[in-house]
């Protein structure tokens, strides 16, 4: 699930990079953002889908094939009633791999193209821009973005650079399989936060969750008491 985790990432750069009026490398036309983003959710469908194309029918020789190659795993193997096998075919193991690394490499490239283009017309084009109060807020919002996609990248990367190269070199360590699934599980939380904490509507719906203000108290006082004021009147001269 980590190339479909890039591929939301990359549609949020790529909302960014279309919101800057002078970028000329916008999609703007109807027909090519249906087609983009179709072909973006087609490509990841199929690619989920091809990852149960390979499952063997007998479960039981496919365990008893999985400890000829791995003769220690770990106690679970053997205490644990259900184990579901995917794939015990190294070519199709191979090339889901091989399509991984190219699906991310892929996105990866998307994203600094976006990148490198909000920098470009964001810094240095910055003529295209009619008011400098808009530039300020496409900066900001520009650096949430950055600030929420790092999150993931930062977690989700390691791990994923780690299986690649397990897979690849067929290398097994239970311990450190086990401890790259915890850190890239952790991306959620941590994103969920930044998330919460960068962007000013959900960062101030939180501070008024734990803390009221007292202000819109007053604001609502004085109107009450102008109210009263006008409609009772304290002095009537004859």
């Amino acid at each position: 699930m980590f190339i479909v985790m890039i591929m939301s990432m990359t549609i949020l750069l790529e909302n960014r990079h279309n919101s800057i009026p002078s970028n000329r490398f916008r999609i703007t036309g109807k027909i090519m953002k249906t087609l983009y983003y179709s072909i973006r959710v087609l490509m990841a469908f199929i690619y989920s889908l091809g990852i149960f194309l390979c499952v063997p029918d007998d479960q039981k020789g496919a365990l008893l094939q999985i400890l000829k190659e791995i003769p220690c795993p770990t106690e679970e193997f053997f205490t644990v009633k259900e184990i579901f096998v995917l794939c015990i075919d190294d070519y199709y193991i191979n090339f889901l791999a091989s399509i991984t690394a190219l699906g991310v490499l892929f996105e990866c490239s998307q994203m600094l193209f976006f990148m490198l283009c909000c920098l470009y017309y964001l810094f240095f084009a910055i003529n295209g821009f009619t008011s400098k109060k808009t530039r300020k807020l496409q900066i900001a919002f520009f650096g949430s973005i950055i600030l929420q996609v790092s999150i993931p990248v930062m977690f989700l990367l390691p791990s994923f650079v780690f299986m690649v190269f397990s897979v690849v070199m067929g290398y097994y360590n239970q311990a450190l399989t086990n401890f790259a699934v915890l850190h890239a599980s952790v991306h959620g939380f941590l994103s969920t936060v930044v998330v919460l904490v960068i962007h000013k509507p959900y960062r101030n719906f939180i501070r008024s969750f734990f803390c009221k203000s007292v202000k819109p108290e007053v604001t609502i006082k004085s109107v009450m008491d102008t109210r009263r004021m006008s409609v009772f009147p304290t002095h009537v001269t004859t």
